[in-house]
């Protein structure tokens, strides 16, 4: 379903009429006092860059909304894909605002908002090691209490072999120690 199937072009063309601003453009665009690529004047009707305008405070708007976003049409997709249908025919001033406060409102979709995300890809194997003490694993165990000398245990294991050493330190640490 297109949006020209579902508007009442005499309803537009009545409500562009009474727009002060949109009559504006139109007088301009009729006298040629400025070379204005975005705006048309075809067949009796107000284009934007090729897509018919419609008022800003046109009574068609919630209706397309509905259509485009809460209908079978619609299914309640987000911002993008009740956009895109819109746009592609029609332009009105302040039309992303208009959608995105229509969504904001619908309670329904914000209960059921899902997160966006691409999909986290193909897992990768690790590759596989061929000597022991090839690839190793370090872990600093921090916070116990002072026993003797040392408070902290730095665990360090082999991936291969899974052996663990465990080497004992004194808080605070440095890069020498740990070496």
């Amino acid at each position: 379903m297109t949006t020209p199937g579902i508007i009442d072009i005499e309803v537009v063309l009545k409500e562009v009429g009474k727009d002060l601003e949109l009559q504006k453009i139109i007088e301009t665009i009729k006298k040629n006092l400025e070379e204005n690529t975005k705006y048309q004047w075809v067949n009796d009707r107000l284009l934007y860059e090729g897509r018919l305008m419609i008022s800003e405070q046109s009574s068609l708007i919630p209706t397309l909304l509905h259509t485009f976003h809460d209908s079978i049409l619609g299914g309640h997709s987000r911002f993008l894909r009740t956009y895109k249908p819109i746009n592609g025919e029609l332009h009105w001033k302040g039309m992303k605002t208009d959608i995105n406060n229509y969504l904001e409102q619908r309670d329904k979709c914000q209960r059921n908002k899902t997160e966006l995300t691409l999909p986290a890809g193909l897992l990768q194997p690790i590759p596989l090691l061929e000597l022991i003490l090839e690839d190793w694993s370090m872990d600093f165990v921090e916070g116990l209490p002072m026993f003797g000398n040392v408070n902290v245990i730095v665990l360090v294991v082999d991936r291969l072999s899974k052996y663990a050493y465990f080497v004992t330190l004194k808080h605070p640490l440095s890069a020498e120690q740990v070496a």
